[in-house]
C-alpha cells in the first residue's frame, strides 16, 4: 500500500500545514533500545548499507511531554557508530522517531475551509485534547486522508518543538534539520497490502496499532507496554483485543488480516528473524490471545539484496521501516 493511495505524499513532517513526501538518501531511526541507520538507493529500491547499535538502558525515554534523551553522550556514540557503517556523506536526511514521542490522531471534519491558515488553526484547536502541553509549543503537520459526501478525514502528527530539537541536536547537524521526520510506524504502512488490515507494531516498550479500511487509514493508537516477554504478550494481546472491538463497534470493519512487526522487544515475531532462537515467539502467542491468525510483517528480500551478509541479518531484525520508505518511493 503506497502512501499515495490513501494519504497525500509527505514532506518534512512537523514543518506545519500539508506537506509532501521526500525520499531520504540517509535515514536514522532512534528507539529506546537501539539506533539504526540506512543508506537508501531509491533508483534501484535497495538498502545499500545498514548499521545498528544498541543503547544503554534509560538513554532514550520516548514521552510526548518532556525531555526524551537522558544520556546524550551514549546516544551520540551510537549514532557515530552507525554513521561509520553507512557513511555520512551528503544527501537528503530522514529521521524516524519512537511512536511514543509523537501524538498521532485521525480526525474527522464535516468540511474544511479553503484557506490553509484557517485549516491549520482548526487542526491545532482539535489537537488540544491530545496534547499534554500548550499547542503553541507543538510543531504540527496534517494530511488529508479523504474527502467525500460524509466529510473530511485528516491525519495529524504533533510533536513538542523542544523534543524535536533534542533529536536533531543528537544527530549533530550543522545546517538545517532532517528533510523527513516520521514516527516509525508510519514508515511501515507502505508494506501493507491494499485491503482492510490491522498492523501491530511492538517496539522498545510501545505498541502501536493501525487500521486501514477501504484504502484509508482509519485508526492509529499508541500505548506503552512493559514487563517480561510473557507479560508483554499479554499486554499486547489486551490492546489488540480492544482495537478489534473498536473496529467492529465504531468503524464497522473486520480487518482481513492482522500483521505483526516486533522489534527491540526481547521476543521474535517468528523464529530465526534476527532474534535469539530461544526467545519467545510473539506471533503465535498473540494469535492465541486474540483468536485470530497473526502474520509477521516481513519486507521483501529484494530490499536487502545489495547488503553484505552480516547487514542482511541486521535488516531482518530492525530494517522494516527502511524497506517501507523504499516501498513508498516506487
Amino acid at each position: 500500500m503506497n502512501w499515495n493511495s490513501f494519504i497525500n505524499p509527505m514532506r518534512m513532517v512537523f514543518s506545519g500545514g500539508p506537506t509532501r513526501f521526500v525520499m531520504p538518501t540517509l535515514a536514522f531511526e532512534i528507539q529506546p533500545h537501539f539506533v539504526a541507520g540506512a543508506r537508501l538507493d531509491s533508483s534501484r529500491h535497495v538498502v545499500r548499507r545498514l548499521g545498528m547499535r544498541e543503547l544503554e538502558a534509560n538513554t532514550v525515554a520516548p514521552l510526548p511531554n518532556g525531555p526524551n534523551i537522558a544520556n546524550l553522550e551514549n546516544l551520540r556514540l551510537a549514532l557515530r557508530g552507525v554513521s561509520e557503517v553507512i557513511g555520512n556523506g551528503g544527501g537528503r536526511l530522514g529521521l524516524l522517531l519512537p511512536d511514543g514521542s509523537v501524538r498521532t490522531a485521525i480526525l474527522s471534519f464535516e468540511t474544511l475551509p479553503d484557506d490553509p491558515r484557517q485549516v491549520d488553526t482548526l487542526v491545532r484547536w482539535r489537537m488540544k485534547e491530545y496534547l499534554a502541553y500548550p499547542s503553541d509549543e507543538a510543531k504540527v503537520s496534517y494530511q488529508i486522508l479523504w474527502r467525500d459526501a460524509g466529510g473530511v478525514g485528516v491525519m495529524v502528527l504533533a510533536a513538542k518543538q523542544s523534543l524535536l530539537a533534542e533529536y536533531t541536536d543528537a544527530l549533530g547537524l550543522k545546517n538545517g534539520g532532517p528533510e523527513l521526520i516520521l514516527p516509525a510506524t508510519a514508515a511501515l504502512l507502505p508494506l501493507l497490502p491494499d485491503a482492510d488490515q490491522l498492523l501491530v507494531h511492538v517496539c522498545s516498550g510501545w505498541v502501536t496499532t493501525t487500521v486501514t479500511a477501504a484504502r484509508r487509514l482509519a485508526l492509529w493508537r499508541t500505548k506503552a507496554v512493559d514487563g517480561l516477554p510473557d507479560d508483554l504478550a499479554n499486554q499486547v494481546g489486551a490492546e489488540v483485543t480492544r482495537v478489534l472491538a473498536s473496529c467492529r463497534d465504531h468503524l464497522h470493519v473486520e480487518p482481513e488480516k492482522v500483521w505483526l512487526c516486533a522489534r527491540g522487544t526481547g521476543v521474535s515475531p517468528v523464529s530465526g528473524h534476527g532474534q535469539d532462537a530461544h526467545t519467545p515467539e510473539l506471533a503465535p502467542i498473540l494469535a492465541g490471545l486474540i483468536s485470530k491468525e497473526v502474520t509477521p510483517l516481513a519486507s521483501e528480500p529484494k530490499w536487502a539484496e545489495a547488503l553484505p551478509a552480516a547487514e542482511q541479518t541486521v535488516f531482518q531484525s530492525v530494517g522494516a521501516p527502511f524497506a517501507g520508505l523504499l516501498a513508498n518511493a516506487r
